[in-house]
């Protein structure tokens, strides 16, 4: 075994909110302890402290304490297997011991830093039944490999701990502390020899980007680095496709459907170890709100559904993780659900650096909370909303009246109702929710010029009566301005240089009625199809296409393209080669339209095929002449049965060429 220890004292347990340890309650209340941390070393030694002067004091007892016997020896093992990290602990009793309760730890611990040490990440205990010399036993425990855990900073300890009153190992001098009632009987701690100590960090990708890594002295054996057997999977190559290249592992992204784990396997000497990030894809054209509800009791639902009936240029994204979605320019709002006391959560102050980021980005964001403003320690995005909390209020909130953009609205509230904060708008923050009786503040909005935010100290999905959730959710989406519908442009422009045909794609969205187009500024024509052919190019001359969606509401931002036509003229028809195109919108429903072009007559086959590579339906089985084709296709198989949403693939054959692209349909 790698790096196992004799004697160990398990400084560890935390219960702050840096690093809280798993049964951290549980575990305190059973030695009451008054103070961490706090031991009894060997049982008989007791020492009570905190602080970082602590560790010198256990040191030197521990070096007093060492060589004393143990009756039991443990051998300690640490494997990972199945996408699990794997203890083996084999206990052989080198002495007899009484027959009481006993247990034995399993603990996965977890290194920070140097000044900082280590704290348990994970933990599980069973019944120890050993008591016997020369008895022998295997224990075995389980954890889930968490990606976010650097193994190479990783420990498994196991622990055999008397739990008991009564026997030899129980010791007096303190009796109201029982923690010197529980001691620990040996301990054994290894690392696993193989591991990444520098894994990849979760990271943000653009859509259809590529990003590459160096894997070279990747992984390490027992600390020194070593050519691993490598190999890389990606849980969804639709979204994320994972390559390796001998040391270069290399990231493309064809969606922005959510997050895809990516596991780096290792192997070497026998040993296996396996390495995970997240990759979160990003369309630059893809807005959202996020509602962060991490009320015990949830209201995010509701309001969920609320906010759907009026914001329209994207989706709205419920969760309880703030690193689910990316704080960043797609995200038009985050609406922040913190409950109300008994019921309540208190925001983190790495939850609140990430919200600050976001705002100082010029964000927007909504916060409730009944303790959060004058009862629960602030962090550092509290001032952002120009709130001062006054008064820790009770539960007396049955009407809510609204001033400014919501002046002469009133709500009955129903929501939970204790400890309602009462609050008072700061600078030019103003009031925007208010009791009447008794007379205080319970809503702020703040517009810096920068950011814009919203605080309560109630929950809006309570709101009811003579006015509705609807009508305070629709004030706030317009105070944020995030009211209308995002004007996208159109994408993926091309110009075949060979015949100065102009192409693109369509954004995917329901209410556009058209293109403008232009070349060099100056307006060429209205259109409802997804190409124009430029006329009268001279051949060496660089030209700039550009093309604008038009909405209902208005037109959305040019896109433009370069390009140097090189046209020869052969007949009414110029074909530069022949190609696969693309189809358009992607994704679709129910219908898309797939271009291509065939520079020599021949026969043409356009084949549709799912991800498991079954024929789905054959388009086109048929002889074309020269020229520049589009077919559609409704989401139908052979048999004229609708498919199911997916990934499918089509397949152009034309003579020699081949040529297959990838479609989504979105149901």
């Amino acid at each position: 075994m790698y790096e196992n220890e004799d004697y160990f004292i398990p400084i560890i347990w935390e219960g702050d909110g840096a690093h809280p340890s798993p049964n951290y309650a549980v575990r305190n209340n059973d030695y009451n302890v008054m103070a961490l941390p706090s031991s009894a070393l060997n049982g008989d030694t007791f020492d009570l402290g905190g602080g970082t002067g602590v560790l010198g004091r256990y040191q030197t007892i521990y070096n007093n304490l060492v060589n004393i016997s143990s009756p039991i020896e443990l051998d300690v093992l640490m494997s990972l297997a199945g996408g699990q990290i794997e203890i083996t602990a084999d206990a052989l009793m080198t002495e007899t011991i009484p027959v009481d309760d006993y247990r034995i730890i399993f603990m996965l611990t977890y290194f920070y830093s140097d000044s900082y040490n280590s704290t348990v990440v994970e933990y599980y205990e069973e019944d120890f039944t050993l008591t016997t010399s020369g008895s022998t036993d295997q224990f075995v425990h389980s954890f889930d490999v968490n990606p976010a855990l650097d193994l190479a900073n990783t420990r498994a300890v196991v622990l055999v701990q008397h739990v008991n009153t009564t026997g030899v190992f129980t010791v007096g001098g303190y009796p109201q502390y029982p923690f010197n009632m529980y001691p620990i009987l040996q301990a054994g701690m290894a690392n696993y020899p193989l591991v990444a100590p520098n894994p990849i960090a979760n990271l943000e990708m653009d859509l259809n980007d590529t990003v590459t890594f160096d894997l070279t002295d990747y992984f390490y054996y027992q600390g020194n680095p070593v050519a691993a057997d490598l190999t890389v999977e990606s849980s969804d190559p639709t979204i994320v496709e994972a390559t390796l290249d001998g040391i270069d592992l290399t990231l493309t992204s064809f969606s922005s459907s959510g997050n895809v784990q990516i596991d780096i396997f290792g192997s070497y000497d026998g040993y296996d170890a396996i390495s995970s990030f997240n990759v979160y894809v990003v369309d630059p054209l893809d807005h959202y709100i996020i509602v962060l509800d991490l009320d015990p009791t949830s209201t995010g639902a509701t309001l969920q559904a609320s906010l759907e009936n009026f914001y329209q240029m994207g989706d709205v994204n419920l969760t309880s993780d703030i690193n689910a979605y990316p704080l960043n320019s797609n995200a038009d709002a985050v609406f922040v659900l913190l409950g109300i006391y008994a019921s309540n959560y208190t925001l983190t102050e790495a939850e609140a650096g990430l919200l600050t980021s976001y705002l100082d980005n010029g964000g927007n964001v909504y916060m409730e909370g009944g303790d959060t403003w004058a009862y629960d320690t602030a962090t550092s995005v509290h001032p952002y909303f120009n709130i001062n909390g006054l008064v820790d209020g009770t539960g007396d909130l049955s009407t809510v009246n609204g001033y400014d953009f919501f002046d002469g609205m009133t709500w009955s509230y129903s929501g939970e109702n204790a400890y309602i904060d009462h609050l008072a708008p700061i600078g030019t923050a103003v009031t925007l929710f208010s009791n009447p009786s008794p007379a205080y503040d319970c809503g702020v909005a703040y517009d810096s010029g920068t950011y814009k935010t919203v605080g309560a100290s109630f929950e809006l999905a309570g709101l009811g009566g003579t006015n509705s959730l609807d009508d305070a959710v629709s004030g706030i989406i317009e105070f944020f301005e995030i009211d209308g519908i995002l004007l996208l442009p159109p994408t993926n422009l091309a110009v075949d240089e060979s015949t100065g045909l102009f192409t693109w794609e369509a954004p995917v969205v329901d209410e556009l009625t058209g293109y403008d187009v232009y070349l060099d500024g100056v307006f060429q024509i209205n259109t409802t199809d997804l190409e124009w052919q430029f006329t009268d190019l001279i051949n060496g001359t660089t030209y700039e296409a550009g093309v604008i969606a038009i909405y209902d509401e208005g037109p959305s931002d040019m896109t433009t393209i370069e390009f140097v036509p090189n046209i020869v003229n052969a007949g009414n028809v110029v074909v530069a080669t022949t190609s696969l195109n693309g189809n358009y919108p992607n994704p679709f429903n129910p219908v898309t339209n797939i271009a291509y072009s065939i520079k020599e007559a021949g026969n043409v086959t356009l084949e549709v095929y799912n991800i498991k590579g079954q024929l789905v339906t054959t388009l086109i089985n048929d002889v074309k002449e020269t020229g520049h084709y589009t077919t559609t296709w409704n989401g139908k198989d052979n048999s004229n049965k609708s498919v199911s949403s997916g990934v499918y693939f089509y397949k152009m054959k034309s003579g020699n060429y081949t040529a297959t692209k990838k479609m989504i349909l979105m149901k």
